[in-house]
């Protein structure tokens, strides 16, 4: 079995989201928005791999800066009083550490 940290850190973050969901009652927009939340860091994880993997890869970036500039948006839209801390931070962040240091690729200016 692989312990992977970053599916481990969504998925504590889907629990906050689903935790603050059902005691504060949320609005089911307030949920969908959530849940595409969520699935968005998942694409955005995926992504991070594949651009690991293919640093070369324009259609890749690509698809990583454009995932995360919806990550961006998607979160911007939330109310930050139920969002867990630091998601702020989330879409100009890897999901994953690298071993080394990174800049993120999708911040650069082309």
């Amino acid at each position: 079995m692989i312990v992977d940290p970053a599916k481990i850190r969504i998925n504590m973050d889907y629990g906050w989201l689903r935790a603050a969901e059902m005691h504060l009652g949320l609005a089911e927009d307030a949920v969908e928005r959530h849940r595409d939340i969520i699935s968005t860091r998942m694409t955005c994880l995926q992504l991070e791999g594949q651009w690991r993997q293919e640093p070369e890869s324009a259609e890749v970036l690509a698809a990583l800066r454009e995932a995360k500039l919806k990550l961006r948006e998607l979160v911007a839209g939330a109310d930050a009083s139920v969002l867990p801390s630091g998601a702020a931070h989330w879409w100009h962040q890897f999901e994953r550490e690298s071993e080394e240091p990174v800049s993120p690729p999708w911040l650069a200016d082309d």
